[in-house]
């Protein structure tokens, strides 16, 4: 190869010229297979291709390496920059020495790179994201920085392999999970998943979670206002999916919380605690648990399923659009709850509570027959009854047909209602229509707020129907009663 003339190397361009006048011409290149093409000539590699190709591998200095690479994309209004400031946009673990290894019964200790990774981007701006890809074993609790994301490729292929005893993550402000899983080695790990110790605003979105005690844990009381888990599985083995702190019992004002599309994977997923607003829209659970403490718990959309019966404490929720596996039992620390537009087998619904808000589906119910001296006897006659429930009233229908063998009994006749009347409510009255020897006769139906059971009034209620009033019953007498009241 002859050595270049002095006017042939004056032609020669720098190796950071070079490098320009591609980026300007939308080229994306390494330099040293830039510096081997034929169409600057050997002459530019024996200028300076030994020297370029010492500065592009060369990390130590931040002018060198990716910051020789010039970058544009090849999109109108794009704006060149080079390689570095691009690497710069997302942080991998492998960068920090992980290696994402585990094959299902062996791997390298992945703890500390991540941990250096998750430090090093909270150090270098907000809001940037730690990225990996594979199975990581980790062997101790790793900490999100706040304003700070780790995320997979996806919540069944990119997963931290819990190989120890303990806590897998401590999730700070603002700090994120995103399209992952976390299982453990053997199967039979002791510990929680994620701990959320602090306010606020914390996000896990798209996860998987296979974990022995609780999978989202909100330690102590305000932590995780403002949270949002959303279109996540999180599966417990021996405890709940997300148990939140009790913010009512610790004088705390409204700390919303939000589950969004979440499935349980056949456990309990929440535990509501003694929370004080906290939002579950779609998916599915296999329970819910409330504390007494608990308020404005909003759930929506979800379905229920059977491991343990529903039993709502606390007030001023609102339950609405979900189907239930189980009977629904408002406990009597239940207050201003609303429950509209559920289903729960055969509408088996109980309120021992004050002032709930429920609908319920017409249901049959067989009510007790007594008299105020002696109590009747059905014999082979029909007594049935219907009723249902619109927020906090009871519509009720009763029909008594006499029987050949049936005994009247003494005193006014009773009828038991099917769910006790509001204590400090109205007298209410209906309607009901007597078949008697003589024809129809109208008269009132009672209900009294502070009894469990109706009368009947006639001649304008100075008297109630019994064996002998307005006349005296016989075979194929009926009586049938309709009354509204509160409850």
């Amino acid at each position: 190869m002859s050595k270049p003339s002095d006017n042939e190397s004056a032609s020669v361009l720098s190796r950071r010229k070079m490098l320009t006048s591609l980026a300007a011409a939308g080229v994306v290149t390494a330099a040293g297979a830039f510096l081997n093409s034929g169409s600057l000539g050997a002459s530019t590699v024996e200028a300076g291709g030994v020297s370029l190709r010492s500065d592009l591998a060369d990390p130590t200095n931040v002018a060198n390496g990716d910051a020789l690479i010039a970058v544009l994309q090849p999109l109108t209004g794009a704006v060149a920059r080079t390689q570095h400031s691009k690497n710069s946009d997302v942080i991998h673990v492998k960068d920090f020495g992980a290696k994402c290894d585990w094959n299902g019964t062996t791997g390298t200790d992945d703890t500390a790179a991540f941990q250096a990774a998750l430090n090093a981007a909270s150090s270098a701006a907000s809001g940037l994201s730690v990225k990996f890809s594979g199975q990581a074993k980790i062997t101790s609790k790793l900490t999100i920085p706040p304003f700070v994301t780790l995320t997979g490729d996806g919540r069944k292929s990119s997963f931290l392999i819990k190989a120890f005893n303990g806590d897998v993550i401590d999730l700070q402000a603002y700090g994120a999970l995103m399209n992952l899983g976390i299982k453990d080695d053997t199967g039979s790990r002791t510990g929680r998943g994620v701990l959320i110790t602090s306010a606020f605003c914390q996000f896990i979105f798209n996860c998987a979670f296979t974990i022995d005690q609780q999978c989202v844990d909100f330690t102590n009381p305000g932590a995780g206002s403002g949270a949002v888990i959303a279109f996540s599985e999180l599966y417990s083995i021996n405890a709940v999916g997300v148990r939140m702190p009790d913010d009512v019992g610790a004088g705390l004002g409204a700390c919303p919380r939000k589950i969004i599309s979440c499935e349980s994977g056949g456990c309990i997923l929440v535990d509501f605690g003694g929370c004080n607003d906290a939002w579950y829209y779609g998916g599915y659970t296999n329970g819910m648990i409330f504390g007494p403490n608990s308020t404005k718990a909003f759930i929506s959309n979800v379905r229920i399923g059977a491991i343990l019966p529903t039993i709502i404490k606390g007030g001023e929720h609102n339950i609405s659009g979900c189907v239930f596996s189980t009977p629904v039992t408002f406990d009597t620390t239940s207050a201003n709850c609303m429950f509209t537009s559920n289903i729960a087998p055969g509408y088996d619904i109980t309120d021992n509570g004050i002032g709930n808000y429920i609908d319920i589906k017409e249901r049959n119910y067989t009510p007790a027959w007594t008299g105020s001296s002696t109590n009747p006897s059905l014999g082979n006659g029909k007594l049935a009854a219907n009723w249902s429930r619109t927020g906090n009233t009871i519509t009720l229908n009763i029909e008594l047909i006499i029987g050949s063998t049936t005994t009247l009994g003494s005193g006014d006749w009773r009828f038991s209602l099917p769910q006790a009347p509001y204590q400090y409510g109205f007298t209410k009255v209906g309607h009901a229509l007597l078949s008697g020897p003589t024809g129809f006769q109208t008269a009132t139906v009672v209900s009294n707020p502070e009894l469990s059971y109706l009368t009947i009034a006639v001649s304008g209620g100075s008297t109630n129907v019994g064996p002998t009033i307005p006349f005296t019953w016989a075979n194929g007498n009926y009586l049938r009663a309709s009354i509204s009241y509160q409850v």
